[in-house]
């Protein structure tokens, strides 16, 4: 599963046990640094998976602003799901792109 998010930050994603780096780039590019694969998607190439980490990182946002409110405690649990979900398909569009660049 994803250890963070793609705002800039080194995202290791678990592939059949081997870690895989994935770090935004302008240039999408595979390289093997020592025993791990480095593969750099570019936004032009894949511009739904910046999109749904940015809606991604707005939903957590809005999370935690209310959170401490007894009030909204059901938004935040929607909106919490949703992230879960949004996760999840995040996810799939990371090994979609991986897939095109090792096949």
């Amino acid at each position: 599963m994803l250890k963070g998010l793609l705002a800039g930050k080194r995202i290791t994603a678990r592939v059949t046990g081997a870690p895989i780096d994935l770090t935004p780039s302008k240039v999408s590019s595979i390289e093997m640094q020592g025993e791990r694969l480095v593969v750099r998607i570019s936004r032009e190439s894949h511009p739904e998976i910046f999109d749904i980490d940015r809606l991604i990182r707005t939903l957590a946002k809005a999370r935690e602003q209310h959170a401490d409110k007894r009030k909204m405690r059901d938004l935040c649990e929607f909106l919490s799901e949703t992230e879960k979900s949004l996760q999840i398909i995040l996810t799939n569009h990371l090994e979609e792109a991986l897939r095109r660049y090792l096949a």
